[in-house]
């Protein structure tokens, strides 16, 4: 484990060691959540850092994180690519999928993948044959490196394309805050997240997808295609003992309790 990288000078004040968390975007907040009751419990500091599941991957395999998370399947590559010659170890702790979404104020309610492929290629540019208002379709892209990112691509035929994007996020949140504000907009994000940002009264929706409604129970099912996906947490190695007390925690009832809140599906479901 280690004490003090990703850390501020005084995070080990108050508490006997730290543990440093970085990755996913999705992930990231059932952490965040989790961090204050785990720390009364463990005394155990939790320093967490979003940046993507590539970053965590990164951060864990070169030792600068203790704990990564990625929301998706390892490669085998990436399991096998320590220098340490130790492979990464992978613990699943919820279920989620990915979304298109768009402002609660378009009236538009299902697309299919050939027009997502269009409008994210530029070849539709405009609203109006969608859902018959005449305006400028504004797209919201995630960065290079973002799993949700990679699974859109792979989903709607994009991977050897350039994509048309009028803004490029990184978090989650970024793109509920610009579809959000916007009512042009359409982007891709977590279901989980999009869930819970409905609850708090954001103004957007999700889109069904090719006849398939985005919940996570058709994620589980396989009715919905868009981004099955699982939210890990990665540790080089067997887990130490601090590590491991971390994820049993996630795992527990009350860990588990979190992610339900947060809007993505228990494992325990």
């Amino acid at each position: 484990m280690l004490l003090g990288v990703l850390a501020a000078p005084t995070a080990l004040a108050g508490s006997d060691a730290v543990l440093t968390v970085s990755g996913s975007s999705t992930t990231h907040p059932i952490i965040r959540n989790a961090a204050k009751m785990f720390e009364a419990k463990t005394r155990i500091k939790i320093v967490s850092t979003g940046g993507g599941s590539k970053n965590g991957i990164a951060n864990t395999l070169k030792g600068l994180s203790d704990i990564g998370m990625a929301s998706r399947y390892l490669t085998s590559e990436e399991a096998d690519a320590s220098s340490q010659g130790l492979k990464l170890q992978s613990f699943t702790i919820a279920q989620d999928g990915n979304a298109i979404i768009v402002n609660s104020a378009n009236p538009i309610q299902e697309v299919d993948r050939a027009t997502i492929h269009k409008i994210f290629t530029g070849e539709i540019t405009n609203w109006k044959s969608l859902n018959g208002i005449d305006r400028s379709i504004v797209t919201i892209v995630k960065e290079k490196g973002r799993s949700t990112r990679h699974q859109f691509e792979e989903y709607f035929s994009l991977s050897d394309t350039p994509l048309k994007a009028d803004f490029i996020i990184g978090s989650n949140t970024e793109g509920l805050v610009f579809v959000g504000a916007d009512p042009d907009a359409i982007g891709f994000v977590s279901i989980g997240a999009t869930k819970h940002a409905i609850d708090m009264g954001t103004g957007i929706k999700m889109l069904t997808v090719d006849g398939a409604k985005p919940t996570l129970e058709n994620v589980i099912n396989g009715s919905y295609q868009f981004g099955n996906r699982p939210l890990n947490l990665l540790t080089l190695g067997l887990p130490d003992r601090d590590e491991q007390r971390l994820i049993d925690f996630i795992i527990s009832q009350q860990g588990q309790k979190i992610i339900s809140d947060l809007g993505y599906s228990p494992i325990h479901h």
